[in-house]
């Protein structure tokens, strides 16, 4: 028996290798089932999708439980008085009365401090999360959780020229749009006129031409705040449809015509937990426009660039081998391309530069960490004791001054929430450099 949130995309090719075990085609669910059938546990390591669910095996006894490789679908758990409950939100089972509703401090300590590398507390203490890209089985005698992925940079692609990294970067990308184009439904995409959405639109609506399903767009503009419009470039995609014979049914949410505080109580209820995202009731609007359009399937580029841009970490392979000038050059770059030169250049500086010492310090690299300590300090200022005290892990803990008046600022679980924040400020091992930098000697 299986419970599950799937979308599988190789399923052509799980048909092939399960053979009669299932029937072709056949529910996402039932895949994930036969695929259980034929590999037991080792199941995961021949699915691709988006993908939550647990299996119970009367054989064995026991529950299997999985999750996708990034945490695209949501499983939450509880354990208590011999009892294992899950659900795909941590406030089902809370409302259903299977795990007590209580708060969990150092979750609440966590998202104040912008810490989000715990992968497994939730706002309710007695809640878990299963985290990407692991599977639990639960005995009548325990559990047992195990990892059963993780990215490897192999280097690879670092022998393919600019033109054929090109042609296989488009070749991905069509395919992972593809794999989410699944519906008889309406297909729906956000378009900001950013790159990334721009591109998914674009994509998803050729490859919709072969089929019936209109191509539905949400975007939020802002009339009245035209620095923030960027209908213009929507209009280029628009127009690029209509050349191409898919003309976009587009639909527009003024933007400034509401503000984040107004849907703030209905985002949290839904969430069940508090969100850090400003201006996520501007995507919250379009999702709703896009229910009552009958989309059902809603693509989005966010942070798409991110992923295929090297990212501002370039600043930190640049000044760990030693080249702080390209790295000043690239700061004042971005700082001017952005618009705000000093706040920009203070908030790199702080996050990707004087982490530097720490990173070289941590590695064994003990005089270059203390030439990279000096660099910071004669660029970007600071305490020289300060600093140096840092990076020997011997500075004293100080309050958080922004929380000051807050009670709970000062319980011993926020104050070690704030130490171990500050350990980590320095990395414990050097970058992983990547095609855009070079690895130092």
């Amino acid at each position: 028996m299986i419970a599950g949130d799937c979308r599988i995309d190789n399923r052509e090719e799980l048909y092939r290798s399960l053979g009669d075990l299932v029937e072709v085609p056949c529910a996402d669910s039932a895949l994930v089932l036969a695929a259980y059938e034929r590999w037991g546990g080792d199941c995961v390591d021949h699915l691709i999708g988006d993908f939550a669910f647990a299996i119970f095996d009367p054989g064995k006894h026991e529950l299997f439980c999985a999750r996708d490789h990034f945490g695209a679908k949501p499983f939450c758990y509880t354990r208590q008085d011999g009892h294992f409950a899950f659900a795909s939100e941590a406030k089902a089972l809370v409302v259903a009365g299977l795990a007590p509703d209580e708060v969990d401090e150092a979750r609440i300590a966590d998202f104040l401090l912008m810490q989000l590398d715990e992968k497994e507390s939730t706002f309710h203490r007695h809640v878990r999360r299963l985290p990407p890209a692991h599977v639990m089985v639960v005995r009548h005698d325990g559990v047992e959780m195990r990892r059963y992925w993780r990215p490897v940079a192999d280097g690879s692609g670092a022998q393919l020229s600019d033109e054929d990294a090109a042609t296989r970067f488009r070749a991905l990308f069509e395919q992972a749009v593809a794999c989410r184009l699944r519906s008889v439904h309406p297909v729906g995409s956000f378009l900001s006129g950013g790159l990334d959405s721009s591109a998914v639109t674009v994509v998803a609506s050729r490859l919709l031409a072969s089929s019936a399903l209109p191509m539905d767009t949400f975007s939020a503009v802002f009339p009245e705040e035209t620095r923030s419009d960027e209908s213009a470039w929507m209009t280029l995609v628009e127009q690029q449809a209509q050349a191409e014979g898919r003309p976009l049914r587009r639909h527009l949410f003024q933007g400034d015509s509401t503000g984040p505080l107004e849907v703030i109580d209905e985002i949290t209820r839904s969430l069940g937990a508090p969100s850090s995202a400003a201006n996520l009731y501007q995507p919250w609007q379009m999702l709703r426009m896009a229910r009552d359009a009958g989309v059902r399937v809603m693509l989005g580029g966010h942070d798409g660039d991110t992923v295929v841009s090297h990212g501002f970490a370039v600043l930190t392979e640049l000044a760990v081998a030693g080249r702080w000038d390209d790295a000043d050059r690239q700061l004042a770059e971005i700082g001017t391309l952005l618009g705000n030169y000093e706040g920009v250049r203070k908030s790199l500086a702080r996050t990707y530069l004087r982490t530097v010492p720490g990173h070289l310090w941590r590695a064994g690299h003990y005089l270059r960490a203390l030439r990279a300590l000096e660099q910071v300090f004669r660029r970007y200022g600071g305490s020289r004791k300060t600093m140096l005290l840092e990076l020997l892990g011997r500075r004293k803990p100080q309050a958080h001054r922004g929380l000051a008046s807050v009670s709970f600022a000062g319980s011993a679980v926020f104050r070690a929430r704030q130490a171990r924040r500050r350990a980590r400020r320095w990395a414990p091992a050097l970058p992983r450099i990547t095609s855009a930098g070079s690895t130092p000697g």
